[in-house]
């Protein structure tokens, strides 16, 4: 018996960073009896990816507008989209343009910033494909289902987008780069050291060198300053 099939892509499959991409890196190989593809264009970032991908990785990955790709389109059971259908649609075969509809279940993943705008897809769209819409903000559900006619089925909340994982990755990494400063300052004033770490763990945020503190004593002020410098 073969595996159940999933298709995953995202921005016409030109990008391999948003919430797609690291939704299926997460999953790819999971021994669930499902294989799981991503659709890539062959630009040059996706190529930069596709390079530092594991040998497993790379054998999921399907190039935009190959036959590969259009076999797969055709036998998935189910797909996966940051920003529209045409994700994961074959644009092109051969010298033929192509302009496809889905007729097989939908995953809405998004990019997360539902709660600053207004969406135009709706229940029923799609084809009535749309399986499940994931939305970040807990507090635009009711609007989904009032004004976008969104079943309660469809909606699943996700506590977070997949593409933070990228966002907590490059954190990690530019606080690593406050060793040095933290040394440096150390030696200069144990007691500023002392305060910048607090400050810094406080608000998670990191310790600049060549820099100058001015104090406010009211925010008028301070705006004022923030002008002058623009």
């Amino acid at each position: 018996m073969s595996n159940y099939l999933w298709l995953f892509g995202e921005n016409l499959a030109s990008t391999a960073n948003n919430n797609s991409f690291y939704f299926w890196k997460d999953v790819v190989l999971k021994d669930d009896g499902i294989d799981k593809y991503i659709v890539l264009e062959r630009n040059k970032n996706n190529l930069k990816v596709y390079k530092s991908l594991d040998k497993a990785e790379k054998k999921f990955v399907v190039w935009k507008n190959s036959l590969k790709h259009y076999r797969l389109y055709l036998g998935a059971d189910m797909y996966f989209v940051t920003l529209s259908y045409k994700d994961i649609t074959p644009s092109k075969f051969l010298f033929f343009n192509l302009s496809l509809y889905i007729n097989k279940p939908l995953i809405y993943l998004q990019h997360g910033t539902l709660g600053i705008k207004k969406i135009g897809y709706v229940g029923n769209g799609y084809n009535n494909c749309m399986f499940r819409f994931i939305y970040y903000n807990k507090s635009i559900k009711d609007t989904l289902v009032k004004e976008n006619n969104f079943k309660p089925y469809q909606l699943h909340y996700g506590v977070y987008p997949p593409r933070y994982k990228e966002l907590a990755i490059r954190h990690k990494k530019y606080h690593e780069n406050d060793k040095e400063n933290f040394n440096r300052l150390q030696e200069e004033n144990i007691t500023a050291h002392n305060q910048a770490k607090l400050l810094c763990s406080l608000s998670n945020s990191h310790l600049f060198t060549n820099t100058s503190q001015q104090y406010f004593s009211i925010g008028e002020d301070m705006w004022q300053s923030m002008l002058i410098d623009l």
